[in-house]
């Protein structure tokens, strides 16, 4: 097979995509990645970057292989094509509707997989309208497929400062829309206290988070030694750290943060996630896990939310990017040069799942 990348690159092509459709071990995935496609695009990357970042962008199976593929000799500028290429995957919808049934789907699926391995699964919620549509379509079908949440543990990516039963708190609506219908006992669910101040909310909210996630660390990994960037996970394609800023990677390997399973993010009209908005610098502390947002370009004015640092450790960020107006601000966080703090989120990441009902 490797003489064939060398060789017969398109055979070599053909060849990949078709072993991809197998039902392949992480570990086979991992050997293919670090392997055939790898030397393929190391040898022949001018006539199959283009084909590369077509497949990752339709094909999730690609660009989680993708994701295990080093720099190995390849040129500065198909490197970093490939690692723009294996940073985000946008799955589109017709619809919010489809969208929040979709996604409702797919975490299901992670939380049986959870309970079927005996584990923990953390995940971080959000607010937002399409959040409404997303908790209904998850109590429907949780209730249809009959699945246990007894080992989900529910933290939030920003709070509101306002109180637990204000029509503003993102707590409330995941209350009264996921929790009460599912029955989700109190011991999991570990909200912002967003009636207190944001100073003294955010410190109680990341005590919460160290207390109950496990802590994310550095492994070694395919590519260390090498002068390649290591990355902090024990699958060597499962999505985590960037090393885009030097701060938040030294945290991350001196401290050690707690690492989210899975944090939700919505996107607004100016790119904004969680609570962290544009030119503004709460959430840039590289030591900070929970950060307090003071005046907030969005009512109310003082918030609470996970730092950019939080999110970039977390094993998978899925981002629900919904609504009219948002067409600019999608496209520039998605863009090379562009500086939204959702472009921020995608960068600072190996892999981002960004679900969309936005025309682009």
């Amino acid at each position: 097979m490797i003489d064939a990348c060398h060789e017969t690159p398109e055979i070599a092509w053909q060849a990949i995509n078709e072993i991809l459709k197998r039902n392949l071990t992480d570990e086979q995935i991992g050997l293919l990645a670090a392997g055939p496609l790898e030397t393929l695009i190391s040898q022949h990357g001018a006539a199959f970057i283009d084909r590369v970042e077509q497949e990752a962008r339709i094909n999730s199976r690609f660009s989680y292989l993708l994701a295990g593929v080093w720099r190995c000799g390849m040129p500065s500028e198909i490197w970093a094509r490939v690692q723009k290429a294996k940073k985000f995957e946008i799955i589109s919808f017709a619809n919010a509707d489809e969208l929040a049934s979709r996604v409702a789907s797919l975490w299901l699926d992670e939380i049986e997989s959870a309970n079927r391995a005996g584990k923990t699964h953390c995940v971080a919620l959000s607010g937002g309208r399409i959040t409404q549509k997303f908790f209904a379509s998850t109590v429907e079908q949780a209730k249809a497929r009959n699945i246990s949440f007894e080992r989900v543990h529910f933290f939030w990516a920003d709070e509101r400062c306002v109180s637990p039963t204000n029509s503003e708190s993102n707590f409330k609506m995941a209350n009264e829309l996921l929790f009460a219908p599912l029955k989700i006992s109190d011991s999991q669910i570990h909200r912002i206290r967003g009636e207190d101040s944001s100073e003294i909310a955010a410190k109680l909210a990341e005590a919460e988070l160290r207390r109950i996630i496990p802590i994310a660390s550095p492994s070694p990994r395919r590519g260390e030694g090498r002068g390649e960037e290591a990355n902090f996970s024990s699958n060597p394609l499962t999505p985590a750290l960037s090393p885009l800023w030097q701060g938040e990677r030294e945290n991350l390997q001196s401290h050690g943060l707690p690492s989210l399973d899975l944090i939700f993010l919505g996107m607004g009209e100016d790119g904004h996630v969680a609570s962290l908005f544009p030119g503004k610098t709460e959430g840039t502390n590289p030591k900070e896990i929970c950060c307090a947002v003071k005046n907030s370009p969005k009512p109310p004015p003082n918030r609470i939310s996970l730092s950019y640092t939080a999110i970039a450790a977390a094993n998978q960020v899925w981002v629900l990017a919904s609504g009219t107006g948002k067409e600019n601000a999608l496209r520039e966080s998605l863009s090379s040069s562009g500086k939204t703090p959702l472009t921020r989120v995608v960068q600072s990441r190996l892999h981002t799942k960004i679900f969309s009902d936005i025309s682009r």
